[in-house]
């Protein structure tokens, strides 16, 4: 798909928690004017972000997601951005970058939802000291920032859009600063709930490296939920699955915000039966309550939770037990078993004649007793 971007640019403005994204347009009054807004398409450009509280204060660490959206490139006359094949099909439409300050915030939400419904990934970077993060030698083209890490204690910044180059009224800019704004600490709060998994043996010797694996379930698919490495989502019910060894652990961290506030959310968790036919998987089916609520005293929002098990009733934690029962076969060397029958093979010529004897050896007995009297 081809859009025209019509030879303007757009720069980026961050507010505390909304994106504003304003073009800038520009009329074509002269040849020469119309060369300067002619992109060299053999160059690269790069956007710094640096990323502060409202009030300007810095924000260290989390990290930031660049992911390329659509290429620039010169046709028929024309600048054109041409979706790249991983959204050639999310039907939205690039002139928006064109409308006022109110369309692209939504066009930058929009595409950051269909990257998390076809799982695409970006260059990931690490925020620095600074509240600042760097991505270099980037062709020229469309690009979506999003946010999957945020600094502790602070709400990830809204998803916006940057071009490259980019027309500040005067000239092209190819190295490009954009400054978004995240919310307070005051406005964030998360909870991590430990799990356990107990794995014991009544007969034999526990196996090593023994996996499991545990569910996380939300009542409804969009409320708040971890995102741990290595998990796995479920698009239809927002559930995810983790694997663990025998120990504790956690999903991961559940982030709730400003707009969490009285609210109550519940999750389901559950331990998955595995293929392993020595193991007894634990049946409990654990419903974790979270109720969120602003301190009067504080102002901070805080969590309450609660958890119940299969009856109902309160549990003190979230755990696990798997039992490994592996018996010794009787024929085992040096354990306990029923006897077993003779095997194939078995030599039994000697039985007779050892009878015969002991026939033999009796009868002699009986006539030198009455040979005796």
């Amino acid at each position: 798909m081809k859009k025209r971007f019509l030879t303007k640019m757009l720069s980026v403005i961050v507010s505390a928690l909304t994106i504003c994204m304003l073009s800038m347009p520009v009329q074509v009054s002269s040849a020469e004017e119309h060369v300067a807004k002619q992109p060299d398409y053999t160059k690269k450009g790069s956007v710094t972000v640096d990323i502060r509280e409202a009030d300007g204060k810095t924000v260290a660490g989390g990290s930031l997601t660049v992911i390329p959206v659509a290429d620039a490139a010169y046709d028929g006359g024309n600048n054109l951005f041409v979706y790249r094949e991983e959204f050639a099909e999310c039907g939205l439409d690039l002139q928006r970058i064109d409308a006022e300050e109110n369309g692209a915030p939504g066009l930058a939400e929009e595409l950051a939802a269909w990257v998390g419904e076809k799982g695409l990934t970006g260059t990931e970077r690490e925020i620095d000291k600074d509240g600042k993060v760097v991505f270099e030698e980037l062709p020229l083209g469309l690009y979506l920032f999003i946010q999957k890490t945020p600094a502790e204690g602070y709400e990830s910044v809204h998803p916006f859009l940057v071009t490259l180059p980019l027309w500040d009224g005067e000239k092209l800019v190819y190295d490009v600063e954009a400054g978004p704004k995240v919310g307070t600490a005051t406005g964030l709060t998360y909870i991590e709930p430990p799990v356990k998994k107990v794995f014991k043996a009544k007969r034999g010797t526990l196996p090593k490296d023994e996996t499991f694996n545990f569910r996380m379930v939300p009542e409804k698919k969009e409320d708040p939920m971890p995102a741990p490495e290595g998990s796995v989502s479920d698009k239809e019910t927002g559930a995810i699955t983790v694997s663990h060894e025998a120990g504790t652990f956690s999903f991961g961290k559940i982030w709730f915000s400003t707009e969490d506030i009285g609210k109550t959310y519940i999750y389901t968790i559950s331990e998955l039966s595995g293929k392993n036919s020595k193991i007894t998987y634990d049946k409990t089916v654990y419903k974790l309550k979270v109720e969120v609520a602003k301190n009067a005293e504080t102002g901070k929002i805080e969590c309450k939770t609660s958890v119940t098990g299969n009856s109902g009733k309160k549990a003190s934690g979230i755990v696990f037990t798997n039992v490994y029962d592996n018996p010794p076969t009787p024929s085992t060397p040096g354990k306990p078993g029923k006897p077993s029958l003779p095997k194939t093979g078995q030599l039994w010529w000697p039985v007779p004649i050892f009878a015969l004897a002991g026939v033999l050896f009796f009868a002699f007995g009986r006539v030198r007793s009455r040979s005796n009297k």
